[in-house]
């Protein structure tokens, strides 16, 4: 469909480019849709069965927390397939924000279209988003955010 080889393999068929990143991404994506169930949906019975409603609150955060964290998984192996992508297609993105990304991201993220274990690239790119987010003017405190 888009004119670029199978999976962004340099010899698609011998070669399985970057395939195993599909299941990095699904799995991350399962995994937000697993603590995606509000706690709101929960009750529990309190105070010696007097009070029929309890916050869940502190639970929410910690599932958002965790969803956040592998939203950053997620975000991070897409933009190492999409910083292939690029690469293979022979183009540069002509948007402010995301031609200061792919900057940051073909510093950091190494070259090549060779078949390799993709999980430093991964981590990589999740570097390149944190520091396009410093750039970006995002508040820290919600870069940090765990």
């Amino acid at each position: 469909m888009t004119g670029l080889p199978p999976f962004l393999a340099a010899s698609p068929g011998p070669d399985s480019g970057m395939m195993m990143l599909e299941y990095t991404a699904h799995s991350a994506a399962a995994e937000i849709r697993s603590l995606a169930m509000p706690s709101g949906t929960q009750t529990t019975w309190a105070s010696l069965g007097v009070e029929s409603h309890a916050s869940l609150s502190a639970i929410a955060v910690r599932r958002t927390a965790d969803a956040l964290e592998a939203l950053r998984v997620l975000v991070a192996t897409e933009l190492v397939v999409a910083l292939r992508a690029i690469r293979h297609a022979g183009r540069t993105p002509a948007g402010a924000g995301t031609q200061r990304l792919f900057e940051i991201a073909e510093e950091l993220l190494p070259g090549g279209f060779e078949d390799r274990a993709f999980g430093r690239d991964v981590e990589l790119a999740y570097i390149a988003l944190q520091r396009w987010t410093d750039r970006s003017g995002v508040d820290r405190r919600l870069a940090d955010a765990p």
